[in-house]
């Protein structure tokens, strides 16, 4: 490294030169970027400014236009609770002349049932909006009404005219979107607003299936069941699709007024269990072919499938010859007899199922049995049909048959009578017996008793006196 003179230093340090910016310069780009950042957080406030202000004007007119639906509710459910027919009327309108010709009568109906009911004390008009839904100019509102204590809601649709909402005929397009419940054994298909029915209607019948399994068949054999819920005014109560042997329709409750807490209930749950406890039958019998009429298989199998009914619907019926079998020999007896039960079969099949000897030793309750015994010799005696009549005879009783049926008892007591009490007893032949005890009530009203003598002849009870 050399020795460097100061004047070299010198010349090296005056040749060097820094450049800075004007200082004015610089204030006014910091200037003018932040006037633009202002600017444009200004306009991005500005513009969040007129879509909240356009949201909060689009949501007021909503409330408003929902509001003024909210206000002919009301007006209409006060019209029907003062008994005011003019205010009431005047909120129904339709464009559909079919409508508007029949709506007077109909609506005037409707309008002095709930007065009628009023009247009775069994109705209290809350016009509780249980739901309530906007598509443009329709509207659709689940409205409640208190009948004997417990709630029922009618679907009420309405459209948007230009001087307000008036009440209009049922829109069925405004159902809402398909829907489908997915059980194991059921699967339900169904719209929006039937979504409640249709998951409760879902379950139970799946929960019926599975119970009528442990009696009545094997349900690894079931055919899954598919129910479809339609908006259709013909259709009043559950029947099997004519396309789909496992298809059952049912009308959507929300036609007609329901219940809002249980809207599958009533005669529309009763319906569903009948048509579902025939199929189990049917599945399960061994010959699924009509029994013969006036056989005591013609009394045995419908009185199977009105058990099946009341064990769905836990109510008591009048099917106290199955109720009883299955009470004192077991669910699995009822199964047995469906396979053993023939178009023809005797009653005497019943103590096959329940594995006991003979009818004389069956541990039942025959006043059902009896009652339709009765009463079936009434009908053969208005069909003319005399060999069967005497038929439900004992050969000894074959000329007091004919002769009853000559001169027959008054026709009109036995179907007004019913078997109350059945004393199980021997003849003197050793014969086991029935004796019915049965009470009739007269035209004018008498009450009279009469009692009914039955004998065991083969395999079955013939009557004997």
């Amino acid at each position: 490294m050399g020795i460097r003179l100061d004047w070299e230093i010198e010349s090296e340090t005056s040749g060097a030169h820094t450049a800075t910016e004007d200082p004015l310069v610089l204030r006014g780009r910091r200037r003018d970027r932040t006037r633009f950042i202002l600017a444009f957080i200004g306009f991005v406030v500005a513009i969040g400014g007129v879509l909240l202000l356009g949201a909060w004007r689009l949501n007021e007119s909503d409330q408003n236009i929902e509001q003024r639906l909210r206000d002919t509710i009301d007006a209409e459910v006060a019209a029907l609770r003062v008994g005011d027919w003019n205010a009431f009327y005047s909120t129904q309108r339709s464009a559909d002349p079919a409508w508007a010709d029949t709506t007077d009568a109909q609506q005037r109906v409707y309008f002095d049932d709930i007065q009628t009911q009023k009247a009775l004390g069994g109705v209290q008009l809350t016009g509780t909006v249980r739901a309530l839904l906007i598509d443009g100019s329709r509207g659709r509102a689940v409205v409640e009404t208190i009948k004997d204590g417990a709630p029922y809601v009618q679907t009420w649709f309405y459209w948007r005219y230009s001087d307000g909402w008036r009440h209009v005929p049922p829109d069925y397009t405004f159902w809402g979107e398909p829907q489908q419940y997915n059980g194991v054994r059921v699967t339900v298909r169904y719209l929006a607003l039937d979504n409640a029915f249709a998951r409760e209607a879902g379950i139970r019948v799946e929960g019926w299936i599975n119970d009528a399994c442990t009696a009545l068949l094997q349900c690894g054999d079931f055919p899954h069941v598919t129910l479809t819920v339609l908006t259709d005014d013909s259709l009043s109560d559950a029947r099997w699709s004519a396309d789909n042997p496992w298809l059952l329709e049912l009308p959507s409750p929300f036609m007609t007024q329901t219940r809002y807490d249980e809207p599958f209930t009533g005669a529309l749950k009763q319906s569903v269990a009948e048509v579902i406890a025939q199929r189990l039958v049917d599945e399960a019998s061994s010959d699924p072919a009509e029994p013969t009429a006036n056989s005591d298989a013609a009394y045995l199998r419908p009185a199977i499938v009105t058990w099946l009914v009341g064990r769905f619907m836990q109510l008591s019926t009048d099917s106290l010859l199955i109720d009883s079998v299955a009470r004192n020999y077991g669910d699995e007896a009822i199964g047995r007899l469906l396979l053993a039960l023939t178009p023809d079969s005797q009653v005497a099949v019943v103590a096959d199922a329940a594995g006991v000897p003979s009818l004389g030793e069956l541990d039942v309750d025959w006043r059902g049995f009896l009652t339709w015994r009765l009463r079936l010799e009434n009908t053969l005696f208005s069909q003319a049909n005399e060999n069967a009549y005497v038929a439900l005879y004992a050969p000894q009783f074959d000329t007091l048959a004919r002769g009853r049926y000559t001169t027959p008892l008054d026709p009109t007591l036995i179907p007004q009578g019913a078997v109350t009490q059945v004393i199980p007893d021997v003849g003197s032949e050793g014969t086991p017996q029935l004796e019915a005890v049965v009470f009739y009530t007269t035209p004018v009203g008498t009450q009279l008793e009469a009692r009914v003598l039955f004998r065991l002849v083969g395999q079955t009870w013939l009557r004997a006196n």
